[in-house]
């Protein structure tokens, strides 16, 4: 089921240092990050990588949309980057 990453409404997100340099470095918030995989998990909208089983979401929120790739594992999401533009998806 779709929804069995949400626990009491939270994601449980794995967040290597690296990875939260880089959202340190590029100012993105752990926050944002949650709304785009809470998002990408319940709608769906998410891309499929077959190679390595990974998935990238988008999420615009305000003027920024934000980028996340992660890993679904058991013991939660496993963040592999995030990126971030301002900038708007045509669909």
């Amino acid at each position: 089921m779709k929804t069995d990453f949400l626990k009491n409404n939270k994601i449980n997100l794995v967040i290597s240092k690296e990875v939260s340099e880089i959202m340190e470095e590029r100012f993105i918030l752990l926050e944002d990050i949650e709304k785009v995989v809470t998002n990408s998990i319940l709608m769906g909208e998410r891309f499929f990588n077959s190679e390595d089983s990974s998935y990238l979401a988008n999420l615009r929120v305000k003027n920024v949309t934000y980028w996340v790739q992660y890993v679904e594992n058991e013991d939660g999401i496993h963040i592999i980057n995030v990126y971030s533009h301002r900038m708007e998806i045509v669909r």
